[in-house]
């Protein structure tokens, strides 16, 4: 695998897991709007079953490609998307960051 495709895959790879963190907080800053007032209970359950299903998307966006990779003998190319892919989230993470305290 070449470099500048690592580098694509890093990207969208990162990009999928903003977006998809950006969906999720959209979605849980207007939930209380969208619900009544639930049943103590099944908000817990909720909140439960959406920590496990986004560990499962933001793992396999993470570790997906990487892993394959690595199962089918491209180790350097595997340890090299993960650490790209980590270094674009950290990136992102950064930019949000310096946006927060602007804003501040």
């Amino acid at each position: 695998m070449s470099k500048s495709k690592i580098i694509f895959y890093s990207i969208a790879d990162s990009l999928g897991v903003l977006a998809y963190i950006f969906l999720l907080t959209s979605f849980l800053s207007n939930a209380e709007k969208m619900f009544n007032k639930p049943p103590e209970f099944l908000i817990s359950t909720a909140m439960l079953l959406i920590f496990v299903f986004s560990a499962s998307v933001t793992g396999l966006l993470v570790l997906g490609r990487p892993i394959h990779l690595y199962f089918n003998g491209f180790k350097k190319e595997a340890f090299t998307l993960l650490f790209f892919t980590l270094a674009c989230l950290f990136a992102f993470l950064v930019v949000i960051l310096i946006i927060l305290a602007i804003l501040k």
